[in-house]
């Protein structure tokens, strides 16, 4: 938009080309600690801090199962590959998330057993 948009949302982690879209003096949001942007050209820089809503969560499920709302997905890995998304993500420039995927994991979670996928049948997590 000529001139920049009035405020810019950052759900991405874009950073600067995001705060880039916003005008002078104009505002800028990021929702993902330590990604707010040094404040340039007068822009109101914020960063707001993420934290668990389970009842909100299930409204945004509804919506997604509805297909009213279509998370952005960048990849979808199986848990195993977690230190792949975690390069990933550091790397930057994802349009979207990385969603981890459980199928056929099974493990105690580090306290000191086996983390080998499952012969058969869907996940189940020990407590």
């Amino acid at each position: 938009m000529p001139g920049g948009v009035h405020g810019a949302l950052d759900a991405g982690l874009a950073g600067m080309p995001a705060l880039d879209a916003a005008r002078d003096k104009g505002a800028f949001v990021a929702v993902a600690a330590g990604a707010a942007p040094v404040p340039l050209r007068g822009t109101r820089v914020h960063n707001v801090w993420i934290h668990t809503d389970g009842p909100r969560l299930t409204e945004l499920a509804a919506l997604v199962d509805a297909g009213q709302l279509t998370p952005r997905v960048a990849a979808t890995l199986p848990l195993e590959q977690v230190a792949t998304a975690h390069e990933r993500v550091a790397a930057g420039g994802l349009r979207g998330r990385i969603v981890l995927t459980l199928d056929g994991w099974r493990g105690d979670w580090g306290r000191g057993g086996a983390n080998e996928p499952a012969e058969r049948g869907p996940t189940k997590l020990r407590a």
